[in-house]
């Protein structure tokens, strides 16, 4: 069964209080800010041949394996339903926690090992030289580097958050930087590239932004959660368990529900990308 009524339901802040908690402290785990990896490189580093996923019974001889059949051990006597709920809320603790401690030691190089449109090449394929650029609600800027690669290129970042402005004009100086609200009017400039990664799925009528900007651009790269990108998700929903990645969404994205969203916006896909638990497309718009 699809879950698609409950990803476009606003998500309950008491349901989010757990992760709120998990993430707010993994700070403590790196007092003084993220850590510099000296191998950060290698920690990232996507396998690129057949062979490097090939398993052998040496990947087995760990303890994590064992510590694995003795939770199992310890679940049979609570029966099947109850353990299932035990165990996809567990999965759901953890998960969270590893990608909570991975993104503050490993900062933007994480984020962009996952990320659907650095995956799909999505920068270097539609945006040419000498486009303007308006990143919406850019956070860190995570993109800009490889989009200031390309010759010419006008980079506008806008972000709510003064301290995230304040950073980015400290690190990337060859970028312009606006302290604004992208859902005000008038806000976002006219360009020829428009990128809004995970943002819509903040919006609680992301469908109303959508044709606020479609006539700023003449492409619109997004990037949103995909739902079915942990197996267990379904299996989460439909026990009532938490399986939502980020307190603050207003709803989470299947490709179902994102082209359907996009359609009644009046927008085409012209490409598209799932990798790292994300969803990332390329539609065309028209600047009016």
């Amino acid at each position: 069964m699809k879950p698609e009524p409950i990803l476009h339901k606003r998500l309950s802040r008491c349901d989010s209080g757990l992760l709120l908690h998990i993430t707010g402290s993994v700070g403590a785990l790196f007092p003084g800010g993220s850590p510099s990896f000296r191998y950060r490189g290698e920690m990232l580093k996507h396998p690129i041949a057949q062979n490097s996923l090939r398993l052998e019974k040496i990947n087995f001889k760990i303890p994590e394996f064992w510590i694995y059949r003795g939770f199992r051990l310890l679940l049979i006597p609570f029966g099947r339903k109850i353990s299932i709920s035990i165990a996809v809320r567990l999965h759901w603790i953890f998960r969270h926690l590893a990608i909570a401690v991975s993104g503050k030691g490993l900062d933007i190089d994480f984020l962009n090992s996952r990320s659907a449109i650095i995956r799909g090449d999505f920068i270097k394929l539609y945006i040419e030289q000498g486009n303007k650029v308006v990143d919406v609600a850019c956070g860190t800027a995570r993109y800009y580097s490889e989009i200031s690669e390309i010759v010419g290129v006008r980079y506008i970042g806008i972000d709510s958050s003064p301290r995230h402005i304040s950073r980015n004009i400290k690190n990337f100086p060859g970028g312009l930087f606006v302290n604004s609200n992208c859902l005000e009017n008038g806000v976002v400039p006219k360009c020829d590239v428009i990128i809004a990664s995970h943002f819509i799925e903040h919006l609680e009528n992301p469908l109303d932004f959508l044709l606020k900007i479609i006539g700023c651009c003449n492409k619109l790269i997004i990037e949103v959660p995909d739902f079915y990108s942990d197996p267990i998700n379904l299996v989460s929903y439909n026990l009532g368990a938490p399986w939502w990645t980020d307190r603050d969404h207003y709803r989470e994205y299947s490709e179902d529900t994102l082209r359907t969203l996009l359609t009644e916006a009046g927008l085409k896909i012209i490409d598209q990308k799932i990798s790292g638990g994300t969803i990332a497309v390329v539609v065309e718009a028209k600047i009016s």
